[in-house]
């Protein structure tokens, strides 16, 4: 923690604030969020159902157009929210902004997804999804290693950030189509130690799922090397109808 950041602390403790738009909160010391951000959710996940598979919102009762035409390596992705309004707004300060302090809140709020989605089974390690050397140098730490520390500690699992690996530098994702972005990452990823993985379901952590081309290729090393299933949360994901978000 920074001089900054423990000023802040002092000035507006954190038990005082909305996890996601830093307003005043209402509520017990366990809650994370205000009534407005509360309200918000709630919204969306009265509005738009979950793909079945990915977890990306829209797609009715069942399954996406893209789970059902190319199923993911992945047994299961779910989010805390979609990539809108306050979510949106809490990522972008994670992983731009140089707000690290956001990660203990958003990984208890996706402790509480994983606990109580009963299609999560029972995972035995926690894995962030990694960034290549160059990418971690640039932003000074990985924010899916620091979601993925938190959520391991709410699961009382053990969270593995060195396993998985990234070995090769990939174009930025944000502009590319789906199958585009399946040939770009294809062979990025690598498991350091895979006798670590026999038979191990496996929790994989990332901060947005947008087309699941990322989460999916790295479930399909992980289960190559050894898990025997892979299940994914994130804090944001996409709407099935416009991966491009």
């Amino acid at each position: 923690m920074g001089f900054l950041d423990w000023w802040l602390d002092l000035l507006y403790p954190p038990k005082a604030k909305c996890a996601l738009c830093g307003r005043g909160r209402a509520g017990g010391v366990d809650e994370d969020l205000c009534i407005v951000c509360k309200e918000e959710l709630a919204a969306w996940r009265q509005q738009l159902r979950p793909c079945r598979r990915c977890g990306r919102l829209g797609a009715g009762e069942g399954t996406c157009p893209d789970c059902q035409q190319v199923p993911p390596a992945f047994s299961l992705a779910r989010a805390v929210g979609p990539y809108q309004g306050v979510i949106r707004e809490a990522v972008q300060r994670l992983k731009y902004g140089g707000g690290r302090r956001l990660a203990k809140p958003l990984g208890r709020m996706m402790a509480k997804e994983v606990l109580g989605e009963a299609a999560f089974g029972k995972p035995e390690l926690v894995v962030p999804v990694p960034l290549s050397e160059a990418r971690s140098r640039e932003r000074g730490y990985n924010q899916s290693a620091l979601l993925a520390a938190e959520l391991a500690m709410g699961l009382g699992i053990p969270s593995m950030p060195g396993l998985l690996a990234k070995h090769r530098e990939t174009l930025s994702q944000a502009r590319l189509h789906r199958p585009e972005r399946l040939r770009n990452l294809s062979g990025a990823f690598v498991v350091l130690e895979p006798k670590v993985l026999a038979g191990k379901q496996v929790l994989l952590v990332d901060d947005i799922l947008t087309t699941g081309a990322t989460a999916g290729e790295c479930a399909r090393v992980l289960k190559a090397a050894g898990a025997s299933r892979v299940v994914v949360i994130t804090v944001a994901t996409a709407l099935s109808r416009d991966s491009q978000l």
